[in-house]
């Protein structure tokens, strides 16, 4: 009797996994593939690093006029920039807009993802 329902437990977990595995990488390939490019309007921005996960993650957080709230995780930066000199930019040109690449799946709380921008000039 144990071994059926070891052996349903160790399916069901599979199932579980497999399903978990699918939706991440179904979600990934819809945002890269849906990713869209928008001039927005800078309000703030802030460089976050998180460590809870185990891995230190660091990311950048731009709050926009028109596209929200967007976490910039895994950038292309133009002019080989990183996100702290991308964050100082945009504190310079608080108010202004540029135009950035975003991805076409929220990662919750209203919060989308981006490639970073397509030019460190403000867009007129």
């Amino acid at each position: 009797m144990s071994r059926k329902k070891d052996s349903f437990a160790a399916k069901l977990t599979a199932c579980v996994l497999t399903a978990f595995v699918v939706t991440m990488g179904v979600l990934s390939f819809l945002g890269n593939r849906w990713s869209t490019q928008k001039v927005c309007t800078v309000k703030s921005s802030q460089v976050i690093s998180d460590s809870s996960g185990g891995a230190p993650t660091s990311f950048l957080r731009v709050d926009t006029e028109e596209c929200g709230k967007l976490s910039i995780i895994n950038p292309d930066f133009p002019g080989n920039m990183n996100q702290q000199a991308l964050h100082e930019l945009f504190q310079e040109h608080y108010g202004e807009k540029f135009e950035f690449v975003v991805k076409g799946v929220s990662l919750g709380n209203g919060v989308y993802g981006s490639a970073g921008i397509t030019s460190a000039t403000p867009v007129e």
